[in-house]
């Protein structure tokens, strides 16, 4: 499995996050905390992970 670094309102992963996860607004063009965030996405686009600094 390899990670790529992407960039938070990647369309990707913003509809990964719609799928899997409980969010307030869903359909909304962010889904991590404002700020520095480092978002990785697997090549095969089925797992998504956040940091925040």
């Amino acid at each position: 499995m390899s990670w790529n670094l992407i960039n938070k309102g990647d369309k990707r992963a913003l509809a990964l996050a719609d799928r899997h996860y409980t969010r307030q607004k869903p359909g909304s063009n962010q889904f991590c905390r404002p700020g520095k965030n480092l978002v990785l996405l697997t090549e095969d686009e089925k797992a998504l992970w956040v940091t925040w600094h």
